[in-house]
């Protein structure tokens, strides 16, 4: 990649760069942000921390969805609009 320049924790990549990443991004994430070509790239992205992530996808979670678990499995489901197996 090009020159990545550290800005309070957001690298600032070029829009050839930020496309590419975008296209590999699973659909349920890209879904969350604005496509490269219509956003500045400089504004600061917020990051998330293990314990904030973990929060997030326990509160996205749908819990005595699955059946057949082993012991002590905690019973969450989480969809991550997967299309392709």
């Amino acid at each position: 990649m090009g020159e990545m320049t550290p800005v309070n924790r957001v690298t600032v990549l070029d829009r050839a760069e930020a496309a590419t990443l975008y296209a590999a991004l699973p659909p349920w994430i890209s879904a969350f942000l604005p496509p490269p070509e219509s956003s500045q790239l400089i504004a600061p992205i917020k990051t998330l921390t293990p314990a904030q992530l973990k929060k997030i996808v326990l509160a996205l979670s749908t819990p005595g969805k699955l059946s057949d678990l082993p012991t002590k499995t905690v019973n969450l489901l989480i969809f991550n609009n997967a299309t392709v197996a």
